[in-house]
């Protein structure tokens, strides 16, 4: 992750994760970052579970990107 998506990810991602409820700009937000990290194309999606387990591969990415 490189310093730009960090940022995003803090300051936008995940406080509204932690709400438990993204807008669409930030679930697109979060679409644009996980296609670019994983290049696996993700899409708009009403499916809690499938925005769940983005988020979570996510915040895994970003745990390990702050570590180094």
């Amino acid at each position: 992750m490189n310093a730009h998506q960090k940022k995003v990810y803090k300051d936008i991602i995940k406080p509204e994760a932690d709400k438990g409820v993204l807008t669409a700009v930030t679930q697109k937000a979060v679409n644009e970052m996980y296609r670019d990290l994983y290049k696996f194309k993700a899409r708009f999606t009403r499916c809690g579970s499938c925005l769940k387990e983005r988020l979570v591969k996510l915040q895994q990415v970003y745990e390990a990107s702050c570590e180094s």
